[in-house]
């Protein structure tokens, strides 16, 4: 973010957390140890709305909207079916690259910070792998289980925040992983134990 309009740089950071819609293209670049992708995405958001990402690059999966009304996840205008989409393309589907998810885990974590460096605010915010892989978590501990309140998933894993947990959850509920009904009773769908196999499955042959 640049700095300007006469801003000091904590004002420019307390606008950007303190946004209740914006549009945006963005170009977010993810490093593994396994690959590298990067990602071009139009994205516009509206507090308590839906929020909608297009993909623009990379071309061989363009057009494809993600679009979240809190609620639910769809996959729209896309040529691949959604089973391809969570295999190949996971940061796309974890909502990693949400602009409006990453100002959440900003405000809740107790290591996020901002420095100013070339006129530009860099925001920055640990992103450790009990954030990387809760949802595989919840779905190990459903697998083993059955049937757990969302209570006791936020409690057995031990997450920080539970707004973002339950965010979380509406995912995996929005996927057809589990079901997660009006009681916050989280039950474990036929989709999401045959992901949980497949990460089994690999683990043992390592």
């Amino acid at each position: 973010m640049k700095i300007g309009n006469n801003k000091n740089s904590q004002e420019i950071v307390d606008y950007i957390l303190n946004l209740s819609s914006y549009e945006a293209e963005v170009t977010v670049n993810i490093t593994s140890n396994k690959n590298s992708n990067k990602y071009i995405l139009k994205q516009k958001y509206q507090k308590d709305k839906e929020h909608i990402q297009e993909v623009i690059e990379p071309s061989n999966i363009a057009g494809v909207k993600i679009i979240n009304d809190g609620k639910n996840l769809k996959i729209e205008n896309s040529n691949l079916n959604l089973n391809e989409i969570i295999e190949n393309y996971t940061n796309l589907e974890n909502n990693n690259l949400d602009l409006s998810m990453f100002i959440d885990e900003y405000k809740n974590s107790n290591e996020s910070n901002y420095e100013e460096k070339d006129d530009e605010i860099i925001m920055k915010v640990k992103n450790d792998k009990e954030n990387i892989y809760v949802k595989e978590k919840i779905l190990l501990l459903l697998y083993s289980e059955d049937k757990m309140s969302l209570e006791k998933l936020f409690n057995c894993i031990e997450y920080k925040n539970k707004t973002i947990f339950k965010k979380y959850i509406m995912e995996l509920h929005s996927l057809r992983y589990i079901e997660f009904d009006a009681n916050e009773q989280c039950v474990i769908l036929p989709n999401g134990i045959k992901y949980i196999e497949e990460i089994l499955k690999k683990d043992s042959k390592q």
